[in-house]
């Protein structure tokens, strides 16, 4: 009888170990799963903020080029408009020395075809 109270003592000891040691390994295991659970949130965060700070990089290249563009294009556009504005000045003024001229040789004709109105009424006059 003793031997069985002993063999059933040792076999209740034995499940209390083993129940014992499985809760330990249990929180182990659940430590062991929290601790790579916040690792790989870790590393999600770090990859996350890389992604970030490289976008935020990217947008700032771009937004660099395209303000240079409008720079460029701006220049460009105020170049073109200097130009247009000299060779409007030249036109107007070449156009005002044609007028100018047009119109001194319109007096030049008006004074030869009066001289030779008044010759021409002469000479009649003189053979009548």
């Amino acid at each position: 009888d003793s031997v069985e109270v002993q063999k059933a003592e040792h076999a209740r000891g034995l499940d209390a170990q083993l129940h014992q040691q499985t809760a330990l390994l249990m929180q182990r295991h659940k430590a062991n799963l929290e601790f790579l659970r916040d690792k790989c949130e870790q590393q999600k965060r770090h990859t996350y903020a890389a992604i970030d700070q490289q976008t935020m990089k990217s947008e700032l290249d771009l937004q660099a080029k395209h303000s240079e563009q409008l720079l460029m294009l701006s220049q460009a556009c105020k170049q073109r408009k200097f130009h247009l504005e000299q060779q409007a000045g030249a036109l107007e003024m070449e156009y005002n020395a044609r007028k100018v001229q047009e119109e001194l040789m319109a007096q030049d004709y008006e004074v030869h075809r009066r001289y030779f109105e008044a010759s021409t009424l002469t000479d009649l006059s003189m053979e009548a």
